[in-house]
């Protein structure tokens, strides 16, 4: 790097904020937690309040740089910077506070530690308990940080902002075309079924058709009624039969990965939701996806959050899936749905949805050209997802290149080249700048211990805190569990669950423990799953929270 590096805690003041708890003392202030730390900015939507006995120390000053403490594995350390917003702030002890010393620049901190963010480096320092990572005060203080002069820290500091901005720019493009992507193919369902009578259908209500209209329950085979499915499907069996979770319905197919099984006894009580190739399926809970049921899905079933289509003799199953996947449909199922925390629809609902009819053969034909439509439209959504992914490494290369790499080193020897008064490194009074080769070794890329197991007695450093050992980073492909899915599977099991339960419930391996910690949060902090410690057991306890 041509420049000395520090360990963290001799050029910064770290702390971490006040432990939430239930005591009455002191006053009450706002604070930030883990959920209004992102990645590279501050989302102050939902700032909370809590009592602090500490009437100071926990307070955040401009230009402090807040980490994330306990992430997801590939989120551990996510970092942004207080720039005076809602003063006076405080924080949580989930987030830890970087306050910069005179040699530091708090700009270029913030980029220091959002490329270890980005390529692993706190992941490989941080230790995960129940697929949760935490960045420990002892470990993080005892990483290095790269010191360059004050001047070239600026100018790297702003040359990262540039950047940034521009990627931000591609993001926003990318979620534009995503958008545009989504509503291609119910557009055009909309366009080829309906034509412009789609103009006279509005959210709940129906409106005019070039076709006759008929009731969804007068289109389905005549011993096959619309219907849902298994109500408790019971403990998973290896060998059984599989069933199909709303979690499982994605729009236009089954993930069929990872399906649970119940046992034949329960599947026979259900036989009436049986499945077989070409069946049509519909969310009703929260989301209204469709899919068409494979071959290898021939008598398996569906659980209470999904609607089973079988197609009679006047109309095709393609044409069935296309129709409850247009806009009109979708807006007419929306408008019926019941419920504010968990919206529903009710199967009486779904059995009157208009369906327009046209001949066999033009349905057979219009099926035909939105299939191709589908087909195209999911290539262009692979390319646009390979794009976003492309920007995110290109983000982390980029700032770890710009905030201690070869761009950084490129910069520093221009500005050698033109300055006399050129000072190519910083020495700081009491503290010794580490060897080269424990930098090199702590900031290169390497392979992450998956090992997670509980918390031994040397892992604790002398305030108490876990302190860390390396963890694994996710790999491309991983599963990705929604919000949605998870509290339907929480639903599923009572609206109460422990952690474990519910992700074996969600039918996850390991490649989806980090989505499943990123719902999970997201749905606490949403306020409809309050996440409690289980008193003598200790083990976290889920509980839905209705309103």
């Amino acid at each position: 790097m041509g420049w000395n590096a520090f360990r963290v805690g001799d050029v910064g003041e770290v702390i971490v904020g006040q432990q939430k708890s239930r005591n009455k003392d002191g006053a009450a202030y706002p604070y930030l937690r883990v959920a209004n730390v992102q990645d590279g900015f501050l989302d102050l939507t939902d700032v909370q309040e809590m009592m602090f006995s500490d009437n100071s120390r926990y307070v955040l000053e401009n230009g402090d740089v807040l980490l994330c403490e306990g992430q997801s594995r590939e989120l551990v350390g996510r970092a942004a910077i207080y720039r005076g917003e809602l003063r006076p702030l405080r924080i949580q002890n989930s987030v830890i506070r970087f306050r910069s010393g005179p040699h530091v620049v708090p700009e270029y901190a913030l980029h220091v530690f959002r490329s270890y963010q980005k390529s692993g480096v706190f992941a490989r320092s941080s230790k995960a308990t129940t697929g949760i990572a935490h960045l420990s005060l002892s470990r993080f203080k005892a990483l290095p940080f790269p010191l360059p002069p004050l001047e070239l820290q600026r100018e790297i500091a702003d040359t990262c902002g540039d950047v940034q901005i521009l990627l931000d720019h591609v993001n926003e493009v990318i979620g534009s075309v995503e958008q545009t992507l989504m509503a291609i193919v119910p557009t055009a369902a909309d366009t080829a079924i309906l034509g412009d009578h789609s103009r006279t259908w509005s959210e709940g209500q129906s409106g005019t058709s070039p076709w006759p209209l008929r009731d969804a329950s007068d289109v389905v085979h005549s011993d096959a009624p619309i219907v849902y499915g298994i109500l408790k499907p019971g403990p998973h069996v290896e060998d059984g039969i599989p069933y199909v979770r709303g979690q499982d319905l994605q729009q236009w197919f089954v993930r069929t990965q990872n399906l649970l099984r119940c046992s034949p006894t329960v599947a026979v009580k259900y036989s009436r939701s049986s499945l077989r190739p070409d069946d049509v399926l519909l969310g009703i809970i929260r989301n209204t996806r469709v899919a068409v049921v494979p071959t290898e899905l021939e008598g398996g079933n569906i659980t209470q959050g999904t609607a089973r289509f079988r197609a009679g003799d006047e109309i095709d199953p393609r044409y069935l899936a296309h129709w409850l996947s247009s806009r009109s449909a979708q807006a007419w199922l929306k408008g019926h749905m019941r419920g504010i925390d968990m919206p529903g629809l009710n199967l009486r609902d779904v059995r009157r949805l208009p369906v327009p009819l046209p001949p066999l053969e033009i349905q057979r034909e219009i099926a035909g050209r939105l299939d191709a439509l589908v087909g195209s439209a999911d290539l262009l959504s692979q390319s646009v997802a390979n794009g976003r992914g492309w920007t995110t490494a290109l983000e982390g290369a980029a700032l770890q290149s710009l905030a201690y790499g070869e761009a950084a080193a490129k910069v520093a020897d221009q500005r050698r080249a033109v300055s006399a008064s050129w000072i190519p490194t910083i020495l700081i009074d009491n503290a010794e700048a580490l060897p080269d080769s424990h930098v090199a070794n702590v900031l290169a890329p390497g392979i992450v211990d998956d090992e997670a197991g509980s918390p031994r007695s040397d892992d604790i450093d002398a305030s108490g805190r876990e302190e860390t050992v390396p963890v694994s980073i996710p790999v491309s492909g991983a599963q990705v569990v929604s919000t949605e899915e998870l509290l339907e599977a929480l639903d599923g099991l009572g609206g109460e669950s422990t952690p474990e339960d519910l992700y074996a419930r969600l039918g996850l391996s390991e490649s989806g423990i980090d989505s499943f910690y990123i719902a999970l949060r997201a749905a606490v902090t949403a306020g409809t799953v309050k996440h409690e410690s289980a008193t003598g057991v200790g083990r976290s306890l889920l509980a839905r929270v209705y309103e």
